[in-house]
């Protein structure tokens, strides 16, 4: 695999270099969802460097190469440096499993000059970066998403706009077709509550875990509104084919409604983005098989629901305990 080595350095030049990242032997453009392969449970991610221009190899003449890794769940970094082969090639080779890693990690590949002047004397530097490659990410969990990232969020008067619902603490409306997210602005306390900017004690976790019951609430809104159309859409058609644009009914969807269920059916089914998730969403609907609490699961499981009542009841029984 090549000598592990956990420099750090400073960037000298900007000459980006183009490593051939390989999962499994397939290509990996941009990243890799390893939590989405319910059937794997480790992967190997290669890496080859090929300097066949002159000019490259007389340029990084004096350089070790490096495949970097970064773990901003785990604040770890780490380098392994890649073993030189004939020609001007060099390749690394890192196995990534889910029993150990969390999060997501960031590779990218740095030329690092092996003489010269240090400028960033740190650990156990011994030289400066003179040319890095665009990085590229394994995903061992699934990220949250905060709703906000996707739609527009309000304070509204709820005695004035909803007055049914006066006493609720939000609604998901909708503005020309547009979805947004109304919080009731006339519930004092709790406002203050979520725009705390507390980032530790109970306002912060009570904050957060209010957020994870909207998020959940209005994910799970948004993406049966959007499945129940398209099954009404296919069942008004007599041929549906998701490989032709002239008979796929998520045409006639929204563009949000189109990006809320791929965002969503990738995950319920456990697909990477790259795959067609709209052949089991068809069939599912056709049978009556998608099951609405299995979505309410995957939202939640996605949100970390029950992650976050956990965190609130714990500080809720500290709070009891006798001093």
């Amino acid at each position: 695999m090549g000598r592990a080595v956990s420099n750090v350095y400073g960037v000298a030049t900007e000459r980006f270099l183009e490593p051939d990242f390989l999962v499994g032997g397939s290509p990996m453009e941009e990243s890799f969802d390893l939590w989405a392969q319910l059937d794997l449970d480790e992967i190997e991610l290669s890496v080859t460097l090929c300097l066949a221009d002159p000019d490259q190899r007389t340029f990084f003449r004096d350089c070790d190469f490096n495949l970097v890794e970064f773990s901003r769940e785990s604040r770890r970094s780490n380098a392994i440096r890649m073993d030189e082969g004939p020609e001007g090639t060099f390749s690394a080779k890192r196995l990534i499993k889910k029993s150990d890693e969390f999060g997501s990690i960031k590779f990218h590949i740095a030329a690092v000059r092996n003489t010269g002047q240090v400028l960033d004397p740190i650990a156990t530097a011994v030289g400066v970066i003179v040319g890095q490659s665009e990085p590229r990410y394994v995903h061992i969990d699934e990220g949250p998403e905060r709703s906000g990232n996707f739609l527009r969020v309000r304070w509204v008067d709820f005695e004035k706009h909803y007055l049914d619902l006066r006493r609720n603490s939000h609604v998901v409306a909708f503005d020309s077709g547009l979805p947004y997210l109304a919080l009731n602005s006339q519930l004092g306390s709790w406002r203050t509550v979520m725009d705390s900017k507390a980032t530790r004690g109970a306002q912060a976790k009570i904050r957060d875990q209010a957020f994870a019951v909207i998020v959940a609430d209005v994910w799970t809104i948004l993406v049966t509104r959007s499945i129940t159309k398209l099954g009404r859409l296919i069942q008004q058609r007599q041929v549906v084919d998701p490989s032709n644009p002239d008979q796929d009914p998520t045409n006639d969807l929204e563009w949000w409604e189109r990006k809320v269920l791929e965002m969503w059916m990738v995950r319920h089914y456990r697909i990477e983005a790259a795959e067609h998730w709209k052949a089991r969403l068809f069939e599912d609907l056709r049978s009556g098989d998608l099951q609405q609490h299995q979505l309410s699961a995957t939202i939640q499981r996605f949100v970390r629901l029950g992650e976050e009542f956990e965190s609130v009841v714990q500080i809720s029984m500290d709070d009891q305990q006798p001093t």
